[in-house]
């Protein structure tokens, strides 16, 4: 199967560890033997606006489209016609089978808007709350729920999150389905059993849904 990823954020050399969990996601399905593209928005990218280029980073084929900041949130938040055109572009020419964009904004809007005249279908994995903090206007929220609305799956990673989908955007989320982050366990074994008392590292958001005070 060809797959296209879409992140709304990604890593570079400002931020390595920035969405390590999806070249996480792209790596096990190339070991699955499926064709994996990323179509990443660029925002610490220092070529011109909308460049293009395209890689191979670390066996993962990757493109790039130049949206440097703040040109990522004007363009992937308010005016996103102009960077879903080039992504329209890209994902003619991989012609994938099915495109999975990770959180509604900017990149479940790119994914909208870039496969509008296209059969192909899009899923969406939700990641990002509190949710009424990603829209300041009627055109945004509009734009939002066009992506949820299209989307021919609707995941959250956390009931909390799926939750909060509907709350904003009721029947239109409704059928969001749950599907936590994957873990590694290969990665993260142990051959002992855990402590019964120790150090406990979060590295996260300090939002109370995420439960760090139970």
């Amino acid at each position: 199967m060809k797959i296209a990823i879409i992140p709304s954020w990604y890593n570079s050399p400002f931020a390595p560890a920035r969405g390590s969990f999806i070249k996480a996601q792209a790596d096990g399905l190339r070991a699955r033997g499926h064709d994996v593209l990323l179509l990443v928005p660029d925002r610490d990218s220092d070529r011109r606006l909308l460049c293009v280029t395209e890689g191979v980073e670390d066996g993962v084929r990757c493109i790039r489209i130049s949206v440097p900041a703040p040109w990522h949130r004007l363009l992937g938040f308010y005016l996103p016609a102009i960077l879903a055109s080039v992504f329209s572009e890209q994902i003619s020419i991989f012609s994938p089978d099915v495109v999975h964009a990770h959180a509604v904004r900017p990149a479940g809007v790119l994914a909208s808007r870039a496969l509008e005249h296209k059969s192909i279908p899009y899923v969406l994995t939700e990641h990002s709350g509190p949710l009424k903090k990603f829209w300041w206007t009627p055109h945004g929220r509009h734009h939002i729920t066009m992506a949820y609305q299209n989307a021919s799956r609707l995941f959250a990673v956390s009931d909390f999150l799926r939750r909060d989908m509907v709350k904003h955007f009721g029947e239109v989320v409704q059928k969001t389905t749950v599907l936590p982050n994957g873990i590694n366990t290969e990665f993260f074994a142990s051959k002992d059993r855990p402590p019964g008392k120790g150090k406990l590292l979060f590295v996260g958001g300090l939002e109370r849904g995420k439960g760090l005070h139970v």
